[in-house]
């Protein structure tokens, strides 16, 4: 089943607890085709990217995997990434990321991951 939210901030402000409010409303829609999509002007040096997942149990090995797929992309963390605490359930992680060798690329095999 589909699910679809949507948040439009005014100024920047609390996207991360917002999200995983959202992501918690509609998880009983099933995990097929999660994702988020945040637009912000564009950055001078690199990507910023949140990474959500459903239990924070995980968060420092998911940190690991994420950070290992982004060096096979010649990428990298430009700064340690930041945790939202509001959560004891749900993380989200903000993240300043070196922009990888070829986003399409990336991008693909990141699909592929989430698949299996």
């Amino acid at each position: 089943m589909c699910g679809i939210a949507g948040r439009i901030l005014p100024e920047y402000g609390p996207v991360g607890s917002d999200l995983v409010e959202l992501m918690d409303a509609q998880s009983h829609r099933g995990a097929d085709s999660t994702g988020f999509a945040i637009y912000t002007t564009p950055m001078q040096r690199g990507e910023k990217l949140r990474l959500m997942g459903f239990n924070r149990k995980n968060l420092d090995a998911d940190l690991e995997d994420f950070r290992h797929i982004l060096r096979s992309h010649g990428s990298d963390f430009i700064e340690t990434p930041e945790v939202d605490a509001s959560s004891t359930v749900h993380y989200s992680v903000r993240m300043l990321i070196e922009s990888p060798r070829d986003v399409e690329i990336w991008i693909k095999e990141a699909d592929l991951i989430s698949e299996r």
